[in-house]
């Protein structure tokens, strides 16, 4: 598999859009999520786009009249993250990148529940962040050339948290690697904000894999500092085992 470097940005070669394991895709996106991998020995591997998902859980805050809230009042519950991505499966890894002012409480929520975290550079003048989407790409493109080196590790699944579809009309972005994931033998779950789910990454994921919506999962995920406290662990455990099918 090719890679090219361009305007810092990494673009994949195409892969075939194929269902190279015979895995039924579901009828359509998910709005819960059970257990989504028959496979428990086949590990996870999970990349946040932290900032995506704050600003998309910002929105829904709103929207559950939780009032005007700036981004840094919505946090993630990184605890409850983990165990709503894993499950009863695997561990493999764990990835999240964002441009932060002060990020090292963030950090240390997330890497103390088993998920690296890479704090981003804000531009000085914009304020904007610098290179978050190629970070994570490039940790997804780390894991791609492992499988086509000798002696690859066996596919796990990928669980990638983003709605950024941007890019893959150029062959660039968080679409063409999951591609190369799914061609590799990777289970592909995407987990998402219905509001702010690219189309191309939507419909990409619900023919190849699984879309599941985290509007559901809002009281679980996230909690508002200084006022609303995340579902409890046991809470989120027995909202999972309803979603389960017997």
């Amino acid at each position: 598999m090719s890679k090219v470097f361009t305007a810092s940005k990494i673009r994949f070669a195409p892969v075939p859009a194929f269902n190279s394991l015979g895995i039924r895709p579901p009828a359509g996106r998910s709005r819960t999520c059970g257990r989504r991998s028959d496979d428990r020995d086949r590990p996870v591997h999970f990349f946040l786009d932290m900032s995506n998902i704050m600003i998309g859980a910002k929105t829904v805050a709103a929207s559950k009249g939780e009032g005007p809230l700036r981004c840094s009042d919505v946090r993630v519950h990184f605890e409850n993250l983990r165990q709503f991505v894993q499950q009863d499966r695997v561990w493999g890894s764990g990835y999240a990148a964002a441009g932060l002012h002060r990020g090292e409480g963030v950090k240390a929520q997330a890497e103390s529940s088993g998920i690296q975290f890479e704090v981003c550079e804000l531009g000085c003048r914009s304020n904007t962040e610098q290179g978050v989407d190629e970070m994570i790409i490039a940790k997804m493109a780390y894991k791609i050339f492992r499988q086509v080196a000798p002696n690859p590790p066996t596919p796990g699944v990928i669980v990638l948290a983003t709605g950024d579809g941007n890019g893959h009309l150029e062959g660039s972005g968080f679409l063409p690697a999951l591609k190369a994931f799914h061609h590799l033998g990777f289970e592909i779950e995407v987990l998402s904000w219905r509001h702010s789910l690219n189309t191309a990454l939507g419909e990409w994921a619900t023919q190849h894999g699984q879309v599941i919506e985290l509007d559901h999962w809002y009281e679980e995920l996230t909690y508002i500092e200084y006022g609303r406290q995340a579902k409890t662990r046991n809470e989120l455990y027995r909202k999972l085992a309803q979603q389960r099918p017997v």
